[in-house]
């Protein structure tokens, strides 16, 4: 990037109630910094967590699942908030 420049970016986010993938919250905030600071983000780590309006981190339930999935594709590295907990 030339100095003061941003890549093209679109973000697009509808509310919806219930919340449905609250989970990604963090992904979809460290693809952003990833994205305008053009820092890659590690393959290997995997990360879940909501995060509320004021952008802190919220715990989120089904963290076993979502592990057996990360390790199912290679991921040995997993970043959560704490206080995550196994049940849906």
């Amino acid at each position: 990037l030339q100095s003061g420049s941003l890549p093209d970016l679109l973000v697009s986010s509808v509310p919806t109630y219930p919340k449905v993938d609250s989970s990604m919250g963090v992904c979809f905030a460290i693809s952003m910094v990833s994205a305008l600071t053009q820092l890659p983000v590690r393959r290997e780590v995997g990360m879940t967590g909501e995060m509320d309006v004021r952008g802190y981190l919220v715990a989120v339930g089904g963290v076993r699942v979502k592990a057996q999935g990360l390790a199912e594709v290679g991921v040995r590295t997993m970043l959560l908030p704490e206080n995550c907990s196994d049940d849906d």
